[in-house]
């Protein structure tokens, strides 16, 4: 139906064409519409009121925008629906109903996703600025069976697929070791040491309470006692999890949270070298 030109009412108030059907019928009526005070008036083609729509009862199907044509339903009709294309329709009927406007729409969507972000935001700085560690926090969330898991992937990957060096003489020291450095430690579980020939002198913490000692650091350390403060170090991020907490920030909290949730390891790729790259920071150290 093309665009009409408003007409004044005997009351003064503009008369719209509109297109009105009621739901009940597929026969669709041509009326007029005249915005009043407290109700939108409808007129038959004989120019007769015959129906009052209050405002408080007037649905819009999309938000209401000046210029734009309105489509209108009614709460106590289902299916009823009043058509009309003069955009200056909508503009003087959001004078009445401003809450249907398009801005009004707009706001009920933007406003909460602001204060949620600003709240979200003092949360995030509130965590930070206390010292924690959102990493660290969703290390804690992972399973052991899955960190333990992500351990032995780090062996594999640095080992090139074969098993870790042992020897009977050399289980027996770390052993030795390791007890005497767990009676201080009031972690629950127990650690493994694992010698494997990576090309640098180098010891780190691994997921699920394994501690990785290059062969190399083996033949450069001078006594027990100077192996035992490597491992004791690397033995305090591993309670702290900072291994886990090191591959949460390197993949991105979306991996990081199907890991907790119990998700395969397997897409996370070369876990070892991506640990020997990581740095602690100065608080975790």
């Amino acid at each position: 139906m093309p665009s009409d030109p408003a007409m004044a009412s005997a009351s003064g108030n503009d008369r719209y064409l509109a297109v009105y059907s009621d739901g009940q019928t597929a026969r669709s009526r041509h009326l007029e519409v005249e915005p009043d005070v407290l109700a939108l008036l409808l007129f038959d083609e004989q120019g007769q009121l015959f129906e009052e729509w209050p405002y408080d009862k007037i649905t819009s199907i999309e938000p209401l925008h000046p210029g734009e044509a309105a489509q209108l339903g009614h709460k106590d009709m289902p299916g009823a629906r009043l058509f009309v294309e003069n955009g200056r329709f909508a503009e003087e009927l959001i004078s009445h109903m401003p809450h249907m406007s398009r801005k009004a729409a707009n706001r009920r969507v933007w406003i909460p996703l602001l204060i949620l972000g600003a709240v979200l935001a003092v949360l995030i700085g509130g965590i930070w600025g206390a010292g924690y560690s959102i990493p660290e926090a969703m290390a804690h969330l992972i399973p052991d069976h899955v960190r333990k898991a992500m351990g032995r992937q780090v062996i594999v990957s640095l080992s090139g697929g074969e098993t870790a060096c042992h020897s009977p003489e050399g289980d027996k020291a770390f052993r030795k070791i390791l007890k005497r450095l767990e009676t201080g430690s009031r972690h629950k579980d127990k650690f493994t040491v694992n010698i494997v020939p990576i090309g640098m002198l180098n010891a780190f913490a691994a997921p699920g309470e394994q501690i990785v000692v290059g062969r190399k650091l083996l033949d450069f350390v001078k006594s027990p006692e100077e192996l035992a403060g490597v491992i004791a170090h690397e033995m305090g991020h591993g309670t702290r999890r900072h291994p886990e907490a090191g591959i949460i920030r390197a993949v991105g909290i979306s991996v990081a949270i199907n890991i907790a949730f119990g998700g395969s390891t397997g897409g996370l790729g070369d876990l070892g070298g991506m640990l020997l790259q990581l740095k602690y920071s100065r608080g975790a150290e």
